[in-house]
């Protein structure tokens, strides 16, 4: 058992001691604010107790504010779960791990997904952990889905190092790497299938190392119905996601197929208003809907916000506020396997977005592992 599981486990023995126990008590309570639960879907007056990094309860949580108890007080405020962008690349934002987090945890994202196959292209896989070691640095959560193919078309493309299956062992064993990024190198699937059926061989073989150790694998299947989406679906190892879909057509086969449709709402493209209709008029299930950014630059994290303004713009769109949310918490959660984020439940880290305006999306007061970081947001 590692480092971390452990002290995970003892701290988790202490929280069922301040439960039981009459003489200990919470460190914050959260008092009076409307609660946002994106499990049942409901908003509801509750207060919120934590204890160190975790979540203690959610409801009447009087017996547990002690002399030293600080207490925050909601009223009138919305507490939720800090939000996660489940698909980003740091070099698209021309920003290191360490500056991006500056801009976006103010406006609640607690969690970033960063795929680097950007710095790939260029460094390899030196590259690829220098980054990962930065965000190991901070205080908000950052994985990595690495590439499992640089370049995606060998002889066609020129790329400062190569990266295949080989190199998967030494990138996916790390705690801070979640799996394998977007296979772009099968996206074209008639030409790879017909010109470079080696490059499936590489990735069916990264695949299955990386299913073997738990890990997960994003797929890349734009334009993609039929008989080549199925392929594209089988060698992601089936559990797979899409943030290259663009249209209400192929958002309704993704979500049919178990797909989750990453819904791109970023600087660079925005496709979320077309995808959302599978939904709002379809009414095809949300749970597999995710909104992610992509790609974001600094101005426009500056001006609008990060995940806060592209829940926002969910909601411009009719869907419901805390639907909207759960796309970018217990969403990608669930995506991912995330046992500890993306809800508000005992044990869960007390990554929390306060929320002043839920409409606008207003971020009050961000919490990270139960600390305070902020007083107020833009």
């Amino acid at each position: 058992m590692d480092a971390l599981k452990v002290k995970k486990a003892l701290q988790h023995r202490k929280l069922i001691d301040v439960l039981l126990d009459p003489n200990l008590f919470a460190d914050i309570v959260l008092k009076g604010g409307y609660f946002i639960n994106v499990i049942t879907r409901e908003i509801y007056e509750a207060d919120v107790a934590i204890k160190g990094d975790y979540v203690l309860m959610v409801g009447d949580v009087k017996d547990l504010i002690g002399p030293k108890t600080k207490v925050e007080e909601m009223k009138g405020k919305f507490v939720s779960p800090g939000f996660i962008d489940s698909h980003m690349h740091f070099e698209s934002a021309m920003l290191t791990c360490t500056e991006f987090s500056k801009l976006s945890i103010p406006t609640g994202t607690t969690t970033l997904i960063g795929d680097p196959h950007e710095i790939g292209n260029v460094l390899g896989v030196a590259g690829m952990k220098e980054m990962i070691e930065e965000a190991k640095t901070l205080p908000n959560r950052i994985l990595f889905t690495v590439p499992c193919a640089v370049p995606d078309a060998p002889g066609l493309e020129t790329s400062g190092f190569d990266v295949t299956a080989k190199d998967m062992k030494d990138l996916l064993t790390d705690p801070y790497v979640q799996g394998i990024g977007e296979i772009q190198s099968f996206s074209n699937i008639k030409p790879v299938y017909e010109h470079a059926p080696e490059l499936i061989d590489d990735l069916i073989a990264a695949v299955t190392y990386a299913d073997s150790i738990g890990k997960t694998v994003e797929g890349n299947a734009p334009g993609l119905f039929g008989r080549e989406l199925a392929a594209h679906i089988i060698s992601g190892g089936t559990h797979v996601s899409c943030h290259e879909t663009t249209t209400k057509e192929e958002t309704v086969e993704k979500l049919r197929y178990g797909v989750s449709v990453f819904m791109r709402e970023g600087s660079s493209q925005r496709n979320m208003a077309e995808c959302i209709r599978a939904i709002t008029e379809d009414g095809l299930d949300s749970r597999r809907a995710i909104v992610v950014s992509d790609d974001m630059v600094p101005a426009d994290l500056l001006r609008y916000g990060h995940m806060n303004d592209i829940i926002r713009r969910t909601i411009a769109e009719g869907m419901d506020p805390v639907e909207a949310i759960q796309m970018a918490t217990i969403n990608p959660a669930t995506h991912f396997g995330f046992k500890d984020v993306g809800v508000l439940a005992p044990g869960k880290r007390a990554d929390i977005a306060i929320i002043s305006d839920l409409r606008n999306m207003t971020i009050d007061q961000v919490y990270l592992s139960g600390k305070k970081l902020l007083k107020k947001a833009n």
